[in-house]
């Protein structure tokens, strides 16, 4: 006798494992997720919402587009793993969207193969179908070559991200391991040491930038903050700045890292400048750069020249991470936005420089804030987050087109 515990969805089994704690498993869940209830039988079980797995996994890059080029990739596997008999050469006919239609029905028929002929009827391939589905529903993944259709060289997440597509927001996802504790199996160490550490890594222009970024993530999408790692610059006594991050991103390329990496740069001119740099290098799926996204603040900014005052366009010439900070930070005493100073023209690219003036106590301003919040003597609630949100949903698109290779 073993003993067993299920992801599900709703009531549905998605997958089973036995007698052990699977840690590709665990990858859709962090200790938040977990309810712990003592009793005579230990109850140990994580919750997910629909909303937040949908997009942990994309962040992950178990999105569809990743997956549509993956299926297109390993599709051929049905056919070699159980030889059908189906007269059908043409592969181009077994495409992804005739998969996800027939994983849409049986969602919507709350998980029943019951009517899936008359979704696979007509198809050039309806024999192959048929025995690729009804031979693979099986929810031990582990003891299976086709799993939902398609070959397990594919992980299964994302045919789970596939089948929230088509799930309701207050659907249910589960993951109980209660009877793997009660039965010894695992204790409290094994849970722990068996959560997703793989992180994605960001790099920036400097350790101010790293310090705000990582612990304004966590202030305002604490349930996807594990899986980022902004790179500390003072641990790994790296010195931070736009060159140093062209020579990181160049060196982790010859270095042949395998983790997936962000190089986030300013918007500003030096950014641009610096990023001409990086424009002839091959880089390899598993590692991208960007810049700080277009700032609606940016469109027209005070900024301090020879002339006086003026307003005028600063993206992608003054914007570094400050510009996107709350605006009573960016504001003095007066109401007034601390304007931009321009520092230099960069004749390369034939743009200006531009800092924004009171810098350093803006940073400071911030770092009060963050810490407030943080203690829960303020709410971030009563500031205005939207460009920092701006920045972390950049970030997160970014990081779904990233695919480890």
């Amino acid at each position: 006798m073993g003993s067993y515990a299920e992801l599900k969805i709703n009531e549905f089994p998605f997958v089973a494992i036995k007698n052990y704690l699977d840690k590709s498993i665990m990858r859709l869940f962090n200790i938040g997720d977990m309810t712990i209830i003592e009793g005579d039988e230990t109850i140990i079980l994580f919750k997910k919402e629909i909303t937040f797995a949908k997009k942990y996994l994309d962040i992950l890059g178990y999105n569809i587009k990743n997956f549509n080029i993956l299926f297109d990739n390993k599709k051929n596997k049905i056919y070699d793993i159980y030889e059908f008999d189906c007269e059908y050469e043409n592969y181009e006919l077994y495409t992804f969207n005739e998969w996800l239609e027939i994983i849409k029905n049986i969602v919507q028929n709350n998980f029943s193969l019951d009517g899936i002929e008359e979704k696979i009827k007509g198809c050039e391939n309806e024999e192959c179908w048929k025995k690729s589905f009804y031979k693979s529903c099986s929810y031990y993944y582990d003891r299976v070559e086709l799993f939902w259709g398609i070959t397990t060289e594919i992980d299964f997440w994302y045919i789970f991200r596939a089948i929230l597509e088509y799930l309701l927001s207050d659907d249910k996802i589960t993951f109980d391991i209660s009877e793997l504790y009660n039965s010894g199996w695992i204790n409290r160490d094994t849970i722990e040491e068996s959560f997703y550490n793989e992180k994605i890594i960001v790099i920036t222009e400097g350790k101010k930038d790293t310090y705000i970024l990582d612990k304004t993530l966590n202030i305002l999408f604490p349930e996807y903050s594990n899986l980022f790692y902004f790179m500390d610059f003072n641990k790994s006594k790296a010195s931070g700045s736009v060159s140093q991050l062209v020579h990181t991103l160049k060196a982790f390329i010859g270095a042949g890292i395998k983790e997936k990496v962000i190089g986030l740069f300013d918007n500003d001119a030096a950014a641009v400048d610096a990023m001409r740099n990086l424009k002839n290098i091959k880089f390899p799926s598993n590692i991208v750069y960007t810049k700080l996204p277009p700032l609606t603040l940016g469109n027209l900014y005070v900024t301090l020249g020879p002339g006086g005052l003026d307003y005028m366009r600063i993206n992608s010439m003054a914007c570094s991470l400050e510009l996107y900070y709350p605006d009573n930070i960016l504001k003095d005493e007066n109401g007034d936005y601390y304007p931009i100073e321009w520092k230099g023209h960069i004749e390369s690219i034939n743009k200006y420089q531009g800092v924004i003036k009171n810098k350093e106590n803006i940073n400071k301003n911030m770092d009060s804030l963050i810490d407030s919040i943080s203690k829960g003597i303020e709410s971030a609630n009563k500031y205005n987050f939207e460009n920092m949100i701006v920045v972390f949903e950049h970030l997160f698109r970014i990081a779904e087109e990233l695919r480890l290779h």
